[in-house]
């Protein structure tokens, strides 16, 4: 977007000189000094922020739903969890809209210390002794 306004900016600074030049204005060159070395450059810069900001606004959901899918893949991985475990907690990510709103609705889940010892977070989880969520049928 920042490039659609620098060259609108200068096409406008092109039309708005040629236009003084044609009417008889005896300070036109003005237009292009202004245009080209003030006008333009502002514009450029006020539209990249505009899209940096916008950016930031719309990414930060799939990236947390990202590195929580990717933090799931690995304690998978790893055979901190089973597939079971695995699956419920890739669904409830995805019944969500993202992380916040599943830590909100369902608790924090299982968090590992800096000395790799897993906590038992405060949400709806099935029994720590291996038994199978309630809701679910074992395979």
């Amino acid at each position: 977007m920042s490039s659609t306004v620098a060259s609108v900016a200068g096409v406008g600074t092109l039309v708005a000189g040629l236009a003084a030049l044609a009417l008889g204005v005896s300070w036109f060159w003005l237009v292009f000094v202004v245009g080209f070395l003030v006008v333009a450059p502002v514009a450029e810069w006020l539209a990249g922020r505009y899209d940096s900001h916008a950016d930031d606004a719309g990414d930060a959901e799939p990236d947390e739903a990202a590195d929580a899918l990717a933090e799931l893949r690995d304690r998978y991985a790893r055979g901190d969890i089973d597939e079971a475990e695995f699956e419920r907690r890739v669904e409830r990510l995805l019944e969500t809209e993202s992380v916040d709103d599943a830590e909100s609705h369902y608790g924090a889940d299982d968090t590992t210390d800096a000395d790799g010892t897993v906590t038992a977070g405060r949400g709806v989880e099935s029994d720590r002794d291996g038994d199978a969520d309630p809701e679910r049928e074992p395979e």
